[in-house]
């Protein structure tokens, strides 16, 4: 398996050509930053004297708008926390690589994420903007993530951009087509202490179309599912991972043989079954019906759809609750679908009757209703008998 030290090595490289680079043109300053002006943007390349540990970055410089960073920008800075307005469109490489960040939140409109942006944090945390495209190598490697969820937008993740974190869990969106090699290489720790990743189950979207060697090694993985087709395979790609005996395909995928990258491949065939546990009585005044399900499968976890009326099927959580509904008749139906996407052929399903209660009033109507009547009877018999009848006070709501 590569050894950590072949990146180390690359990126003490990368560090001594980036530091002999000629600096350029002297920065200009506003606001405690120092920054250059380029087709009418500016780019931050650092602080004019000592960073504050909570760093706060502007949205503008000099009336320029901020939209990226220079490289090394704040590197080793012993920065805490760091804001990035939503003007930055790119995290240049190694920008805030070597601090102390502990969480961090990449604005939607950042659409890369460079080499080793934030390479050697403290993070524990990261919400990824919905507009990054390409997450580069080692952007967020050696850090202390327990949980990350790529966004529908990222299409690449580069070399080791997540290795030696604390991942446990990660989430895929659905446009990821390359994970780079060892993108979340497991086998100890980094430098900041933490456990190693230790995924215990991945599930690979189907936009996926390329896997690099390593990419998941040295995890604690006992459950991989392939939503599509078979990816490009590197080496080892789930090496080390002793609990893992096989990998799992969906029935309508394609290009699968008997191994994957060394691994058995099983086919699940299987749907899933869902069960109702809760339902509203057959009938009922109560507009909103309330519904309890569950499901099992043979192979994975389950997800659910619902329907209500016969409309379209929605992911959907148990219990669920419906909308107001009218009186009369109404239906309801939920399917369990597994990680491999087979659906339930056979749906749990429901039918029902609201009652029309006093003509669909609510009850605070009827209540209104009831005290008008009243109070036109008063009037009638105070009319005939010649009596001068008068309520007294009003009625409490």
């Amino acid at each position: 398996m590569p050894a950590k030290r072949v990146f180390s090595a690359a990126m003490a490289l990368l560090l001594a050509m980036s530091f002999a680079a000629p600096s350029g043109v002297r920065a200009a300053s506003d606001a405690g930053f120092e920054y250059t002006v380029a087709d009418g943007a500016a780019t931050v390349t650092g602080c004019t004297s000592t960073c504050p540990t909570t760093l706060v970055i502007p949205a503008t410089l000099g009336g320029y708008p901020v939209t990226t960073f220079s490289e090394f920008a704040f590197f080793d800075k012993d920065l805490i926390s760091v804001t990035i307005p939503d003007s930055v469109t790119s995290i240049t490489r190694l920008a805030f690589f070597e601090n102390d960040l502990i969480s961090l939140t990449i604005p939607d409109s950042v659409t890369t994420i460079g080499q080793a942006a934030f390479y050697r944090n403290n993070l524990t945390s990261v919400a990824i903007g919905n507009s990054v495209t390409s997450i580069g190598e080692a952007a967020f490697m050696d850090n202390l993530l327990t949980t990350v969820t790529i966004p529908n937008s990222v299409e690449s993740i580069g070399l080791n951009a997540f290795g030696y974190n604390s991942l446990t869990t990660v989430t895929f969106g659905n446009s990821v087509t390359s994970i780079g090699p060892q993108a979340f290489i497991g086998g100890g720790g980094g430098a900041r202490g933490g456990t190693g990743n230790l995924l215990t189950t991945v599930t690979i979207p189907n936009s996926v179309t390329s896997i690099g060697d390593y990419a998941f090694s040295g995890n604690a993985l006992n459950s991989v599912t392939f939503l599509g087709n078979a990816p490009t395979a590197g080496t080892e790609v789930f090496g080390n991972n002793s609990g893992l005996t096989s990998v799992t395909r969906s029935l309508t995928a394609t290009g699968w043989g008997a191994t994957w990258s060394g691994v058995p491949v099983v086919t699940d065939e299987l749907p899933p079954e869902t069960t109702l546990d809760v339902t509203p009585n057959s009938t009922t005044s109560s507009v909103v019906a309330t519904f309890g399900f569950s499901g099992t499968d043979n192979r994975s976890s389950v997800t659910f759809e619902c329907s209500v009326d016969g409309g379209s099927y929605v992911s959907c959580t148990s219990p669920f609750s419906t909308s107001t509904l009218s009186a009369g008749s109404h239906s309801f139906a939920v399917r369990a679908v597994d990680a491999a996407l087979n659906i339930d052929p056979t749906p749990a399903s429901f039918t029902w009757t609201i009652e029309d209660d006093s003509a669909g009033l609510p009850e605070t109507n009827r209540d209104e209703s009831a005290w008008a009547t009243l109070l036109a009877f008063l009037a009638a018999l105070s009319a005939i008998a010649g009596v001068d009848l008068r309520l007294r006070g009003t009625r409490r709501a």
